[in-house]
């Protein structure tokens, strides 16, 4: 009884071919993942504009988001962290999942005419006191996103 095997000249032609197939999956894979945080990171800011300014609205006070760019962090002020209710509502950008970096938060202040806000104030019926942009990269990704001084919507785009 004879038994059959691979022979070692098989096994190195597997492992060279799985190595080739590692070597051109990676770096894509790894490009995806930049894309998909930079994506998710402006998309969590755009959602918590929204609710700031959903937030004005339902109560009828102003609400403020205040961005500290230092830190890759944002502040919903005067809202608690819906998952520990004992906190402000207080973003990190710059951890885990986003490893986000927010290069520039620069909002018009109307009453001077200057643009060195960073900070949004929805009043009580959500608009904004002020329009400008956000900017966030991931790796090489970066998306902006946009409030309106006018409606205070927010929108995002991939620069």
């Amino acid at each position: 009884m004879q038994r059959r095997a691979f022979s070692l000249f098989e096994l190195v032609m597997v492992l060279a071919i799985v190595a080739v197939v590692a070597a051109i999956a990676a770096p894509r894979y790894n490009a995806s993942l930049v894309r998909y945080r930079a994506e998710s990171a402006a998309h969590r800011v755009r959602a918590d504009l929204e609710y700031a300014r959903s937030q004005a609205r339902l109560v009828g006070v102003s609400r403020t988001v205040d961005f500290d760019v230092a830190n890759d962090a944002y502040t919903l002020v005067g809202l608690e962290d819906p998952d520990t209710k004992t906190v402000p509502y207080t973003v990190s950008l710059g951890d885990e999942p986003y490893r986000a970096v927010i290069t520039s938060a620069v909002f018009d202040d109307l009453a001077t005419g200057s643009d060195l806000l960073d900070e949004v104030i929805f009043d009580g019926y959500g608009r904004a006191d002020s329009g400008g942009t956000a900017v966030l990269t991931v790796g090489g990704e970066t998306y902006q996103i946009d409030v309106n001084a006018d409606t205070g919507e927010a929108t995002v785009s991939r620069q």
